[in-house]
């Protein structure tokens, strides 16, 4: 594959018209200029149609809201490009990360993608503690296994074939369908990690990432989801069991943690009740007493 070989960034987006200027910005400012750009509106209902329209580069695509793996998927079929990034829409790539991902790609002609690193930002942009670079060089399987280090899927450099391949993400576990399909690839395929930071993750209250109930079910299906393709290796079958046995943990603890607050707030719920019904309670009895002495002034002592 040649230098020339052309990008295809995919930007899903979900009511994130305040942050996908920028993700598109982070584009358009690539070394690497073979791209093409792809905004997947997933049923937006704030202004994300009308500042797409400012960047005459952008193609746009509406769908009613279906999450985000059916919006990758979208741009998957709608794209053209032989390498595929898939950039969330409150992310911004760094200048170098095509032209990385790119170079990777072609120095090994046998990965099926190529992953770097991530930086975090705050909602206002400014930098945060980050991650350490940690690359790893083998047996990826086992590592997504232990733990997703890829943090966001704007790290990834995907190739096309290997999706189209694959079907691409699986929408049946919202939240985690990247490192589901990190896991699809890695298990018949060679993939890399490189040592550069190519993309800013933003932090906010908004990310999927914070709802943790969808995200330990989903997760808790993907390592379910791996148990035949780990049987006969004790180490791999006991990571898939460490996972299994977390998901179910922290699962348990946040339907409690649930429970509590939905108790917690039917009890403030019901406090404010009796205390606005005895407020009215007392009104209405100032009033009845008022009328009372309009109608029955109290006899002057003789």
């Amino acid at each position: 594959m040649g230098e020339a070989a052309l990008v295809s960034v995919i930007i899903p987006t979900y009511n994130y018209a305040h942050f996908i200027a920028q993700a598109i910005e982070s584009v358009l400012a690539q070394t690497y200029q073979n791209f093409e750009i792809l905004v997947i509106d997933d049923g937006s209902t704030d202004a994300t149609r009308e500042t797409v329209a400012r960047f005459a580069q952008v193609q746009y695509q509406f769908q009613a809201n279906q999450g985000i793996a059916p919006a990758r998927n979208a741009g998957l079929l709608a794209s053209r490009g032989q390498l595929l990034v898939f950039l969330d829409a409150d992310d911004r790539l760094l200048p170098e990360a095509l032209a990385t991902g790119v170079d990777s790609l072609n120095a090994n002609p046998d990965c099926a993608f190529v992953s770097g690193h991530w930086e975090l930002v705050s909602t206002d942009g400014k930098s945060l503690p980050s991650p350490p670079i940690v690359c790893v060089t083998k047996d990826h399987y086992r590592a997504f296994l232990d733990y997703n280090y890829i943090g966001t899927v704007g790290q990834v450099m995907f190739r096309r074939s290997i999706l189209e391949l694959l079907d691409g993400f699986d929408p049946s576990v919202p939240g985690c369908d990247d490192i589901e399909l990190y896991l699809r690839i890695a298990r018949t395929h060679r993939v890399l990690c490189h040592d550069k930071i190519v993309v800013q993750h933003r932090r906010h209250g908004s990310n999927t990432s914070s709802k943790r109930e969808m995200m330990l079910r989903s997760a808790l299906r993907v390592y379910q989801s791996q148990l035949p393709y780990v049987q006969g290796r004790p180490d791999l079958e006991g990571l898939q069991q460490e996972g299994i046995e977390f998901c179910k943990k922290f699962l348990t603890k946040e339907l409690k943690k649930q429970r509590r607050d939905r108790l917690k707030s039917n009890w403030l719920l019901k406090g404010i009740i009796q205390i606005r019904d005895r407020v009215r309670a007392e009104i209405i009895f100032r009033r009845y007493r008022s009328e009372r002495r309009k109608t029955h002034p109290r006899r002057s002592s003789d």
